[in-house]
C-alpha cells in the first residue's frame, strides 16, 4: 500500500485577500508559517519517504517546515506548481466577478475546456497531473505532497478514479490536509479530507475560493 498525505500549503496574504495566487511567488504569510510549525509536530511519528512540492516558496516553504530537521528529502517537481490564473492573477474574486462576468461564468461552468484569459483550463492541470503521478515510485510506503489548491483536488481525483470535476466541489483550505491509500490493487480509499490542527485565528481571515 502507498499512504499520500497530500498537503495545501499553509496561508499566505492573498489567500487571506482572496485573491487569484498562480504562478505569483508568494511567501507564507505568519499565520501560514505557524499553521505548517503545528502540523510538523502532529505528523513526527508517520514515517515520510519522501516529500515532493512545488517548486514556489509558499510550498516549499510549508514542505520545509513540516519535515523539519528529519533526514526526509524533499524533490521539487513543476508539474506541481498551481493552475495558471493568466490575466486574473494577483486580482481579487470578487474584482475578476464583477469586471469579467462571461468570461467568468464559462470557466465556471466548463473549467475543462475553458481557462482565464491567457491561463490554463482543467484539462491541462490534469494532463501533468497524471504525468506526474505515473512517474511515482509506487511500491509503497508513505509520502508527503505539498502543493495548491487545484493540482491537490486533481491528483485526489485521479487517485480515486472520480471526475475530475467532482471534487471541485469540496473545499480544501490553505494548510489543509488530503490522506489518501492506494491499495496493491490499484484501488483507493479516501480517509481524510481537509483536515486541519487546531483551528488557528488565521481561520477568520480565509474568504471563499473558487476550486
Amino acid at each position: 500500500m502507498l499512504r499520500f498525505y497530500l498537503f495545501r500549503h499553509g496561508p499566505t496574504q492573498w489567500n487571506i485577500e482572496g485573491r487569484y495566487s498562480g504562478r505569483q511567488d508568494i511567501d507564507l504569510a505568519p499565520d501560514g508559517v505557524a499553521l505548517s510549525k503545528q502540523w510538523h509536530r502532529l505528523i513526527l511519528p508517520i514515517p515520510f519517504r519522501i516529500f515532493y512540492s512545488s517548486p514556489l516558496k509558499r510550498a516549499l516553504q510549508t514542505a520545509r517546515l513540516l519535515i523539519g530537521l528529519r533526514p526526509i528529502p524533499i524533490s521539487t517537481d513543476d508539474r506541481l506548481i498551481e493552475l495558471d490564473f493568466g490575466r486574473w492573477e494577483g486580482r481579487t474574486f470578487r474584482t475578476v466577478r464583477e469586471s469579467d462576468p462571461e468570461t467568468y461564468r464559462a470557466w465556471r461552468e466548463n473549467p475543462l475546456t475553458h481557462g482565464p484569459p491567457d491561463g490554463e483550463t482543467l484539462t491541462d492541470v490534469s494532463r501533468r497531473m497524471a504525468d506526474f503521478l505515473r512517474e511515482l515510485d509506487h511500491s509503497g510506503g508513505t509520502i508527503g505532497i505539498v502543493s495548491h489548491v487545484t493540482p491537490l483536488k486533481v491528483l485526489s481525483a485521479l487517485l480515486l478514479n472520480l471526475p475530475v470535476t467532482a471534487l471541485l466541489r469540496f473545499y480544501l483550505a490553505p494548510g489543509g490536509l488530503i490522506v489518501i491509500d492506494r491499495l496493491s490493487s490499484g484501488n483507493a480509499i479516501l480517509r481524510t479530507f481537509n483536515l486541519l490542527p487546531e483551528p488557528g485565528p488565521f481561520l477568520h481571515h480565509l474568504t471563499h475560493e473558487t476550486f
